[in-house]
């Protein structure tokens, strides 16, 4: 990108899992280069060559308020400084639910947290039976609309058998009967899909939508935006996430939450600083 004039970066989910992410967007946009970041900015830590933590009086105020140098956030029109007349979202609330598989563990005497993507891999697939099944007690019977995200292909194909009026889209599925099910769903005449975030978690607007179920990955894009396509501006409702996954799962839904709270911090800080610039 250095050869080019005018350069603009734009993302709902900037860095939220590792700050030092942030030096490739700076170096993209012709500030400092990721390294000459890292040098300012932050510490090795340890003997770990991956591991960085931010310096101490970075921390509080240097490193943001130069990243407010190059960089804007914004979550609501108030953060620049216009009235949210309109742009108000309703409250979302999110409940985890966590089920107990109903096969034993070959590798331990009783259920402990995954350890590892092995580990997982092997909880998710353990678990599916179970996870769909709450899955489907959570939004069958409500007349509602609702979306049941899934990672995998034996997860979708069993909640659109345990859902009645629900209707998966896939991977293989072609282009034309993907878009005729989402326009369908957007106009009520589906009351349920059943889909990835890989396919569907992306650009659409379900604002008539305000229940999904969801199983946790360490994706928080996918998350964040899965969210989203129903808790966005234009929703008149409440939203409620219902979060689904094994005891064994637990380091998961831990790092999820841990990345959804680092990036609320992430846009809280620049805001505040850009807001403190201006005034």
């Amino acid at each position: 990108m250095r050869d080019m004039r005018f350069r603009l970066l734009c993302t709902a989910t900037a860095a939220p899992n590792d700050f030092m992410e942030l030096g490739t967007s700076s170096e993209a946009l012709g500030d400092l280069r990721r390294v000459e970041m890292m040098a300012q900015f932050f510490n090795h830590d340890g003997g770990e060559t991956s591991k960085w933590r931010l310096k101490k009086h970075a921390a509080k105020h240097a490193f943001w308020a130069w990243v407010c140098t190059w960089a804007r956030a914004i979550q609501k029109p108030s953060d620049l400084g216009f009235p949210n007349a309109g742009y108000d979202l309703p409250p979302l609330k999110t409940v985890e639910h966590i089920v107990r598989a109903s096969t034993a563990n070959p590798d331990f005497l009783f259920d402990m947290p995954a350890v590892g993507l092995d580990e997982q891999r092997k909880e998710r697939r353990r678990t599916i039976q179970e996870r769909c099944e709450t899955a489907a007690a959570l939004v069958n019977g409500t007349g509602k609309p609702f979306v049941s995200w899934c990672h995998l292909n034996e997860e979708g194909h069993l909640l659109e058998k345990l859902i009645p009026d629900a209707v998966e889209v896939e991977g293989s599925d072609s282009d034309e009967f993907k878009e005729e099910t989402f326009e369908a769903f957007a106009a009520g005449q589906i009351r349920g899909i059943v889909s990835k975030p890989s396919i569907a978690g992306f650009g659409l607007n379900w604002q008539h939508c305000a229940h999904q179920t969801f199983f946790p990955s360490h994706s928080f894009e996918q998350w964040y935006q899965s969210i989203r396509r129903c808790w966005r501006f234009g929703q008149k409702n409440p939203v409620t996430i219902d979060v689904i996954s094994s005891e064994g799962e637990s380091g998961v839904v831990a790092n999820m939450n841990r990345k959804d709270e680092q990036a609320a911090n992430l846009i809280a800080r620049l805001v505040e600083l850009i807001n403190a610039e201006a005034i």
